[in-house]
């Protein structure tokens, strides 16, 4: 899901007997695995419970006590603010209350007192985001696994999607300047990108090919099925991947093909949506590419693929956070084209190019079924909101 996935890291740490990494939270989901050894934990919870960066008491220099304290405001403004000031002063200038940290810190009236714990050889311990932490090794042959976990933020999500459809429109597009004319124009443009943002519906920015477990108007996913649906995805992609390894004329080409008629879990619930449910939309977020404007040819009869992608206007690199090749029929595959060429994102009436008829059992209504389920499933199309 490009720039907008989770991301992780791993460390090792090794150290000597009586080795102590002072009070510091971390901003990451974390768990450590004890290896070898056994290292005392100092906890106790802070008042921040989504910290936007870590608060590194025992890295507290120049370099980094700055960041740190714009961070602490944006999570907790003028509060925090009070807090800071009312630290004992322990150090000078910017690091008043964040030097001489590598002391035991004691608990301040009103505050749990530290919960402690010694880890052992195949202990496992997870310590949120914003957990106060001391660790103090016990031995010299001490080694721990760290594994640190980074979902992105809402605010995240939210404001990459609003980029990517501010940057659909020329006005938003323009370079900026600092003149009475620009403090002008930004001005109309904030007023702009609110009617933009209130546009903007849950189903948009998270398909359900990104959802787990959730059943929502825009969820077609089912319970249970999700897992079985991720293998059955993996397996598509492995068989599909040596039919497609000497296509190397396109990035679309290391892309697992997805047979839009292979059977899959989540299909029956999604059709029965289709037929029961509100008509369908063009995603302003998504974009459909045919293999011919990828510089591939198509010949007329034969089956063609198209690619899929969405919402990736958030970042510089144009990530995407759907990215999936369909292998369509001749006939889906054509039906497509005549839906793209006559229908406009946000368009009234034209949900009706996306209209499906149940009734009909011919093989090439019911290969549109399928493309239109998985074209809603990937984002390209939502439910309408009228």
């Amino acid at each position: 899901v490009g720039s907008r996935a989770g991301r992780g890291e791993v460390e090792i740490f090794l150290a000597k007997g009586g080795h102590t990494t002072a009070w510091h939270y971390d901003f990451q989901e974390n768990f450590t695995v004890q290896l070898r050894g056994s290292k005392r934990w100092r906890l106790r919870p802070s008042r921040d419970r989504h910290p936007l960066r870590a608060h590194t008491l025992h890295f507290a220099d120049d370099s980094v006590v700055e960041d740190q304290r714009n961070a602490r405001w944006l999570a907790g403004g003028d509060e925090a603010d009070a807090r800071a000031l009312a630290a004992p002063k322990n150090g000078s200038g910017l690091l008043h209350g964040i030097a001489g940290s590598r002391k035991r810190r004691r608990a301040a009236d009103g505050e749990p007192a530290a919960r402690e714990i010694v880890l052992a050889p195949g202990d496992c311990l997870y310590f949120p985001a914003g957990m106060y932490h001391e660790v103090e090794s016990l031995g010299d042959d001490n080694a721990s696994l760290n594994v640190s976990l980074m979902a992105p933020s809402w605010a995240e999500v939210i404001s990459a999607s609003l980029r990517h459809a501010l940057l659909r429109r020329d006005d938003f597009r323009a370079r900026a300047t600092s003149d009475a004319t620009g403090r002008d124009e930004l001005a109309r443009l904030l007023g702009e990108a609110a009617r933009e943002t209130s546009s903007l519906a849950a189903g948009q920015i998270l398909p359900p090919a990104l959802c787990v477990n959730v059943d929502s108007a825009f969820t077609v996913d089912g319970g249970d099925e999700s897992d079985d649906d991720a293998d059955d995805a993996d397996d598509a992609g492995d068989a599909d991947d040596a039919g497609d390894s000497d296509d190397d004329s396109s990035d679309a080409g290391v892309l697992p093909e997805r047979d839009v008629l292979a059977p899959a879990p989540w299909v029956a619930a999604t059709l029965e949506r289709i037929e029961t449910g509100p008509p369908l939309d063009q995603n302003p977020l998504g974009c459909l590419t045919f293999q011919e404007q990828l510089g591939l040819p198509h010949t007329k009869g034969e089956p063609g693929w198209i690619l899929v992608t969405a919402n990736f206007g958030g970042n510089e690199a144009l990530e995407p956070t759907v990215r999936e090749r369909l292998q369509l029929p001749c006939e889906a595959y054509e039906r497509l084209k005549h839906a793209k060429a006559q229908c406009k994102a946000g368009t009234p009436g034209q949900h009706l190019l996306w209209r499906c008829s149940g009734d009909d059992e011919s093989d090439a209504e019911q290969a549109w079924l399928r493309t239109v389920a998985w074209l809603l499933r990937l984002g390209y199309l939502v439910p309408s909101p009228s």
